[in-house]
């Protein structure tokens, strides 16, 4: 689903386009209308095919539910739409897809969908206003309901607000020496660990240099041609064994800041708060905030400038981030099993979790949870529905994150956690070097370092004047 070449010529002749993908014998037809990093096209031309195929010839024509086309977008699904090519190139476009439902009996009505594309290629003829008075970023919510970014954006932005309010007020932030060389030291990790995973993932000549210098070790981890991958078992582990040495090399650089900072934390911050001075000169910097505090508050100032865009540019992207980001750095501390045993322990379970995920082949996992993970999300959804429901009044229920939880139950978001995922990080890449999809850079400028950042903060940096709230988790 890669497309090379250039369509500068046909730009300005060009103005809409409708793509049919249909196999035989299909039920139904979905209405694709996801584009690379969140790219859809303007809801009219949609709307102009949608409303006549159901209402006037009947076709069983459906859209994606909405947080199924959120986690459509956030996992790059877009970059291989037929479509995709013509909404990077600014032609609103979407593609009309045959599937086979096990619900559904009758065949798809081939005239009928001749007749509905006859009608739409006519509206399009007729469509002179380049369709400027429409909706260009929204989610369907249902066959002729939608909702628009002014409803979906405010709510991110408000789950981001704990960054402003609570990392604001530390004493860290607000001495401009600690927030100062807080930045820096994000920055460092954030250098560190993500730009080794990045460059070797898509930049020939380095692979090839590397190849060169050591063939053993890094000889397949060169980025990812724009081909569709083998499906052999040998050609499977040379990938996952490719996206390792990408993940070694970015925790190389990790563990080499780590200790760069340690050391420079016991020189920047003591408890003592003794100034050594030679003559009239204070010796080095000096900070009265110890440096996993300045660390913390500024990484927590860093990830808002980074969120707040994203969710503009990309909110499927930005949902997810912000909704692990966000609590995570807000409770962040030095690891104490003894005075905070539950943050220490949920920040713990959060990094071994991913590490978990990520290094652990899926059947090996399948076999070490034995289907605990399902049952707990069996609980789950049956005290959503026979408990939590119930209590809620009637006229609130409507307020329930009741089409999320809907989604769930569907197992998408479980299948993925099952899969490979060292395999779905070859395949990111891949969409990045191929097409620009910007789930790669996203695991490795702002993910990655995440999770350096947590280690750092509650493991890496000496525990210095820790100070608990008055109530302490």
């Amino acid at each position: 689903a890669y497309f090379g070449g250039s369509s500068a010529v046909r730009r300005g002749v060009l103005r809409q386009a409708v793509v049919l993908d249909t196999s035989s014998r299909a039920t139904s037809i979905i209405c694709e209308v996801e584009g690379i990093n969140g790219m859809v096209p303007n809801q009219d031309i949609v709307n102009t095919y949608m409303n006549p195929a159901r209402d006037k010839h009947h076709l069983p024509a459906y859209h994606r539910e909405a947080w199924e086309s959120v986690y459509h977008h956030f996992r790059n699904g877009g970059v291989h739409s037929s479509h995709a090519p013509f909404l990077e190139m600014q032609v609103p476009a979407f593609t009309v897809k045959g599937q086979r439902r096990s619900s559904e009996k009758a065949v798809l009505d081939t005239a009928a969908l001749a007749r509905s594309f006859e009608a739409v290629v006519r509206s399009l003829s007729n469509n002179l206003q380049q369709l400027h008075h429409s909706f260009n970023f929204y989610f369907f919510t249902g066959p002729h309901r939608h909702i628009s970014n002014g409803l979906y954006l405010y709510p991110v932005y408000a789950m981001q607000l704990p960054l402003i309010t609570y990392l604001m007020t530390t004493p860290a932030y607000r001495d401009i020496r600690s927030f100062l060389v807080g930045l820096g030291a994000v920055a460092a990790v954030i250098a560190a660990s993500g730009t080794p995973i990045f460059l070797l993932a898509t930049n020939p000549g380095l692979a090839s240099w590397l190849s060169a210098m050591a063939p053993g070790p890094v000889s397949g981890a060169g980025p990812p041609a724009c081909l569709h991958p083998g499906r052999s078992d040998e050609e499977t582990e040379l990938r996952r064994l490719a996206v390792v040495m990408w993940l070694t090399s970015g925790a190389v650089g990790a563990a080499s800041v780590a200790m760069v900072l340690r050391r420079y934390a016991f020189s920047v911050f003591d408890d003592a708060s003794q100034v050594v001075e030679v003559g009239n000169h204070k010796e080095g910097v000096r900070l009265p905030s110890p440096l996993w505090d300045a660390v913390r508050s500024a990484s927590g100032f860093a990830y808002l400038l980074v969120l707040a865009p994203i969710a503009i540019y990309a909110w499927a992207m930005a949902v997810p981030l912000t909704a692990i980001c966000v609590p995570v750095l807000v409770m962040v501390r030095p690891f104490n099993f003894l005075r905070r045993p539950l943050r220490s322990l949920l920040l713990l379970l959060f990094l071994f979790g991913n590490a978990f995920l990520i290094t652990v082949r899926p059947e090996v996992r399948a076999g070490l949870l034995a289907g605990a993970a399902g049952r707990g999300a069996d609980w789950f959804y049956n005290f959503f529905d026979e408990t939590v429901v119930p209590a809620v009044p009637r006229d609130a229920r409507q307020y329930l994150p009741v089409p999320l939880v809907t989604w769930l139950k569907q197992g998408q978001l479980a299948a993925a956690l099952e899969s490979d995922l060292l395999l779905g990080l070859y395949e990111a890449a891949r969409d990045f070097n191929c097409v620009g999809g910007m789930l790669f850079p996203v695991f490795c400028f702002i993910y990655f370092p995440l999770l350096v950042l947590v280690a750092l903060v509650g493991i890496g940096l000496p525990a210095q004047r820790v100070e608990d709230e008055a109530v302490s988790l």
